[in-house]
């Protein structure tokens, strides 16, 4: 809700959000970004690549290829699959129509946000690394990834906000798959103790079934899981 204060008392066009322990990644950065505004009036997103830097100072830059980059503009929802934007650091946005985030997520705040302003806006990517993230022990990562109350929640907050033909979207659909073969989810009532009260989608009701007969040490091996996922979607991704 800091972040829905700030957007709320800004009062330029465009809007771009810095946390605490990221940074630009040298002085022209947020020319970089500016110049994107001044080039075509009918975008309101633009993100760029990034460096994740550690600790102890050693980076690692982020960029997307052009196949991930088609695929979210073809549909938004496949940002469940692999957040490619990255952290909201990397973003820049028009300030229209109360750009805010949603309070009620903290692991996928920055995906329903991007989703929902991509629904109405083509996004702009630029492949320089515009902007370092710190990356460390304190990150919501550490405590979010693979922790069943916070996952399995906000997947399900997610697609009910989002709607129920997101399924139709195959790396959206193996977003689920993969979340619950790793969290290990064997019994619809292990889903239903973290899902805060939300319903189970038909389509995640039948993964479960399909997964709870495969023994885990086959369903761990990439090239059996994604032709299994595959063979569930087909089947049931409607």
């Amino acid at each position: 809700e800091n972040w829905n204060e700030a957007i709320r008392k800004a009062s330029g066009n465009w809007i771009k959000i810095m946390h605490h322990d990221d940074w630009f990644s040298g002085p022209n950065s947020l020319s970089a970004f500016t110049r994107m505004t001044q080039n075509d009036n009918h975008h309101s997103f633009v993100f760029c690549a990034f460096n994740n830097v550690n600790s102890s100072g050693e980076s690692e830059t982020i960029r997307i290829d052009s196949w991930r980059f088609r695929l979210i503009k073809r549909s938004p929802v496949n940002l469940l699959s692999k957040n490619i934007i990255g952290p909201p650091s990397n973003t820049l946005f028009k300030n229209q129509n109360y750009p805010t985030f949603d309070k009620n997520l903290k692991w996928l705040v920055d995906i329903e946000f991007y989703i929902r302003f991509m629904r109405t806006s083509i996004p702009v990517y630029m492949n320089e690394p515009l902007v370092n993230i710190g990356i460390h022990d304190e990150q919501v990562t550490v405590t979010a990834s693979l922790n069943p109350e916070v996952e399995i929640f906000e997947h399900l907050y997610l697609t009910k906000t989002i709607g129920p033909d997101c399924f139709n979207q195959i790396m959206f659909f193996d977003a689920w798959w993969r979340l619950l073969r790793n969290l290990k989810v064997r019994e619809l009532s292990y889903l239903v103790t973290f899902s805060g009260g939300l319903a189970i989608p038909s389509q995640v009701r039948k993964m479960i079934a399909m997964q709870r007969r495969i023994p885990l040490r086959l369903l761990n091996l990439g090239v059996v899981s994604k032709f299994l996922m595959a063979i569930c979607y087909v089947f049931y991704r409607k």
